[in-house]
């Protein structure tokens, strides 16, 4: 070969070579995909399967999202899909990074990318290669955990506090319970207790009346003390129990002891302070010892009567108060079957 004939084809396989990188490049990039450390927001919209009669999938699913950002050390916003609309939309749309929605196999989702399931009910959607490839090796990495087996039995096993048997938790959010419990002095099973009564447990729970999350404030109270997000289980907890805290003190002349004090405490929870405190005046002119919740409550028929004598002089005037009682009576009926389910504090009387 002559050496002018070696030196073209030198000069064509480094060419060659050159136009190959870009296409290698590609290769390797679809084989192995970058990384997405980007902050994210996330949408989960789970439909019929957000209904409270269910397992705490969005509960579930808010835990996991929360915990793959904290992996990564990246913010999150996570929210509820709105009634118009759908997170499909949304991430179609770029304005959403993760939505999470209910498994179902022939569902066909066009141009958005699928992960592994995150349970046998719900999976995330993503538009970006490199996301949907770290989101299946983080899960399958959790799914092979060992906590996994645990924490995914507290969220989707549920059960009925009459009925269930001796067990080492009452929720997944047991430790949040548990120090909010701490912080203002309460037995963390009555806190506890509260919440069940208000939501089962359920974050994404919203009233008629536009009471949210798993302590179910009304938007002006959670705003009052302290909550940013409603769905965040801890903001929403410790706002719950600062709101406790200061209805104890309200009513702290109020209970002849510590289990009047907590009916006191929850009939205001649940029907706000002025209403209750018109309950204590109406009985304070009937000359009825307020030291006893009971003795409220054989007043209270009276006071849905326009016509009833001192009604006038109240605040809110008259009042059923019907599901008042029963709120009372549920919540110390729940906080006792707690008490037997945990047994590590001697029940109330009802």
């Amino acid at each position: 070969m002559r050496k002018t004939d070696a030196h073209a084809l030198t000069a064509l396989g480094v060419a060659v070579a050159l136009a190959l990188i870009p296409l290698l490049s590609i290769a390797l990039k679809k084989d192995k995909a970058p990384l997405y450390v980007d902050d994210i927001i996330a949408i989960i919209d789970l439909g019929h399967y957000a209904d409270t009669s269910k397992a705490l999938l969005t509960g579930y699913n808010y835990y996991l999202l929360e915990k793959y950002a904290a992996t990564h050390g990246i913010d999150i916003s996570i929210s509820l899909a709105g009634k118009e609309g759908s997170g499909l939309d949304s991430l179609r749309a770029g304005t959403a990074d993760i939505v999470v929605e209910p498994f179902i196999d022939t569902l066909k989702r066009d141009s958005v990318l699928t992960s592994i399931p995150v349970d046998s009910m719900s999976v995330w959607l993503m538009s970006h290669q490199g996301r949907i490839n770290d989101v299946n090796r983080w899960l399958d990495l959790y799914h092979n955990s060992e906590g996994f087996e645990s924490t995914r039995s507290k969220f989707l096993h549920t059960y009925s506090p009459s009925r269930s048997r001796r067990r080492p938790c009452l929720s997944p959010y047991d430790s949040l319970i548990r120090a909010h419990a701490d912080s203002i002095g309460w037995d963390w099973k009555m806190l506890a207790a509260i919440i069940y009564q208000e939501s089962r447990f359920h974050i994404e729970v919203t009233s008629r009346r536009g009471a949210a999350g798993l302590m179910q404030m009304m938007p002006e109270t959670a705003k009052r003390f302290g909550v940013v997000d409603a769905l965040d289980p801890d903001s929403n907890i410790g706002a719950g129990a600062a709101y406790l805290k200061f209805l104890e003190k309200k009513f702290r002349n109020y209970g002849d002891n510590r289990t009047e004090h907590y009916k006191y405490i929850l009939a205001a929870y649940n029907a706000g302070e002025g209403r209750i405190l018109d309950c204590i005046k109406y009985a304070g002119l009937k000359g009825a010892d307020v030291s006893y919740w009971q003795n409220i409550v054989n007043l209270i028929p009276e006071m849905s009567d326009p016509e009833a004598e001192f009604i006038d002089s109240l605040r809110f005037g008259t009042f059923k108060g019907k599901e008042t009682i029963r709120y009372v009576e549920s919540v110390i009926d729940i906080y006792n079957n707690f008490c037997r389910i945990c047994p590590d504090q001697a029940p109330i009387q009802p």
